[in-house]
């Protein structure tokens, strides 16, 4: 519920959007909880990115890409991936901005 609840506010307004208070509302937990898990956002939207791609993972596996060979089957998961990205891009630029504060 929680990683649902921060991607749901990332998709409607990027990484400001993703505030730990409104997440914890969003998600039925207490704020507390929320923090014992994920001490701050950039943990949380890290968090939601690997859940995104683990969700894409099990995509893949029951659909798996097309083609002749390899390189045709690397080239469509990444289409899939970019076109993912492009449905949601405060998602995207949430995560990847959180990735950039971790180095």
């Amino acid at each position: 519920r929680i990683l649902h609840a921060s991607a749901q506010l990332a998709s409607r307004g990027g990484f400001e959007a993703v505030q730990m208070r409104e997440v914890a509302e969003a998600a039925g937990v207490a704020l507390g909880t929320l923090y014992r898990y994920f001490p701050s956002k950039i943990h949380l939207l890290v968090a939601t990115m690997q859940d995104q791609l683990q969700h894409m993972h099990s995509t893949l596996r029951k659909r798996p890409p097309a083609g002749d060979d390899a390189a045709q089957r690397v080239a469509e998961t990444l289409m899939r991936a970019f076109r993912a990205l492009q449905r949601e891009p405060h998602l995207a630029d949430a995560m990847v901005r959180a990735l950039k504060t971790l180095k």
